[in-house]
C-alpha cells in the first residue's frame, strides 16, 4: 500500500515524545516543530501528498508502461531515466525503487546503486511479498561486488599490513584502491552501455534491411500478379484455336512434294587415266577422290563403291584415301 499522511504521524508522534522527555522546557515547541517538519514532508512535492494527488498510481504506472516501451525498443537508457525520475517525484514508493534497483543491477550493472534501492525498498515495504526476492537480490549484489574488487583489495592490504606494522595507518590507501576500484566499474559499465547502444543500433540496421527487401518481394510478387492476366488468357486463346483445329473436316491426305536433287558437278577427272590394258592398280595423288579414281579407270565415276570394296583397308568408311596408298582397281 501507498503511504500517506496516516504513516507519516505515527512515525512522528514518538519523537514528539521523545523531545518532550529530553526538553521540557521546550516541549511544546520541539512537539510542534517535530509535527510541522512531518506534515510538511507529507505535503512537500516529493513527500507523501504526491501520492495524493496520485492516488490511483497512474504517475507511476505510465513511467512503468514508458520504460518497458523504453528496453522493448532496446533504449535502456530511457528507461533508466524514467526510473530514477520516478524514484526522485515518488521516493516513497516501494515499486519505483524496485524498478530502479533491478535497472541498476541488471542493465546498469551498479551493484552499489542497486543495493541502496533494495534496502530503500525493505525500508518501505518490508512485509511485501517481493521482500525475499529483493534481500537475494541484494546479497547477490553483495558477492558482485566481492568478486569485481576482491583482487584490488588483496593488492592494497599488503601494503596496509606492512604500514600498520611500522606503526602507520593503511586505510588511505585501502580507500585510494577501492576508488581506483570503483572508477574501473563504472567504466566497464559505461563500456556495457555503450556496447548495448550499439547492439541497438545493429538491430534497428538488420530491420530496415528486413523492411526494405520485404518492401521488394512484396513489389515482386505484384509484378507477377499483374502478368498473370495476360498469360492466362494467351492460354486461353491457344486453346480455343487448338479446339478450332481440331473441329476442322479431314480431307485427303497431303503428299510431300519431293524437291529435285541438286545437280551434282562432274568431278575434276584431269590426270593419267587407267588403261585396261596395263596392271590395274593407282597410287593415290595429292588430290584424288574415289570418284575421280573410278572415272579415271572405268569411265564412270559411279563405280567408285567397286574400287573401295577392293581395298578395305587403304579406303576409309567415308570413302577417303590417303595420298602415296597404291590401290588395286578390279576389271
Amino acid at each position: 500500500m501507498i503511504p500517506g499522511f496516516r504513516d507519516v504521524l505515527p512515525a512522528a508522534a514518538p519523537l514528539a515524545r521523545r523531545a518532550l522527555r529530553a526538553a521540557p522546557a521546550f516541549a511544546a515547541g520541539a512537539a510542534a516543530a517535530v509535527l510541522l517538519l512531518a506534515l510538511a514532508g507529507a505535503f512537500s512535492p516529493t513527500g507523501p501528498a504526491l501520492y495524493a494527488r496520485d492516488a490511483d498510481g497512474r504517475l507511476a504506472a505510465d513511467a512503468f508502461r514508458k520504460a518497458r516501451a523504453a528496453l522493448s525498443a532496446g533504449d535502456a537508457d530511457a528507461a533508466g531515466a524514467l526510473y530514477r525520475d520516478l524514484a526522485v517525484a515518488q521516493p516513497l514508493n516501494p515499486a519505483a525503487r524496485l524498478m530502479l534497483g533491478i535497472h541498476l543491477q541488471d542493465l546498469a550493472r551498479d551493484p552499489f546503486g542497486a543495493i541502496a534501492e533494495y534496502e530503500a525498498f525493505l525500508r518501505l515495504a518490508p512485509e511485501s511479498e517481493k521482500a525475499p526476492l529483493v534481500r537475494e537480490r541484494t546479497r547477490a549484489c553483495e558477492l558482485e561486488i566481492a568478486r569485481r574488487f576482491a583482487p584490488a583489495v588483496a593488492a592494497a592490504g599488503a601494503p596496509a599490513a606492512a604500514a600498520g606494522a611500522e606503526g602507520g595507518g593503511g586505510a588511505p590507501e585501502r580507500v585510494r584502491a577501492l576508488e581506483e576500484a570503483l572508477s574501473e566499474a563504472r567504466a566497464e559499465a559505461a563500456s556495457a552501455r555503450e556496447a548495448l547502444a550499439e547492439t541497438a543500433a545493429d538491430r534497428d540496421g538488420w530491420k530496415r534491411r528486413h523492411d526494405g527487401l520485404q518492401k521488394q518481394l512484396d513489389a515482386l510478387k505484384n509484378a507477377g500478379s499483374s502478368t498473370r492476366g495476360p498469360r492466362d488468357d494467351l492460354t486461353a486463346r491457344f486453346d480455343r484455336l487448338s479446339t478450332a483445329a481440331g473441329d476442322l473436316p479431314s480431307g485427303p491426305a497431303v503428299q510431300p512434294r519431293r524437291l529435285p536433287a541438286p545437280p551434282v558437278s562432274a568431278p575434276d577427272v584431269s590426270g593419267p587415266a587407267v588403261r585396261p590394258g596395263e596392271a590395274m592398280t593407282y597410287e593415290v595423288r595429292p588430290g584424288d577422290t574415289l570418284t575421280q579414281i573410278a572415272q579415271r579407270a572405268y569411265g564412270d565415276a559411279s563405280r567408285w563403291a567397286e574400287i573401295k570394296d577392293a581395298n578395305p583397308s587403304k579406303v576409309g568408311a567415308d570413302g577417303s584415301v590417303r595420298v602415296g596408298d597404291v590401290l588395286r582397281i578390279p576389271r
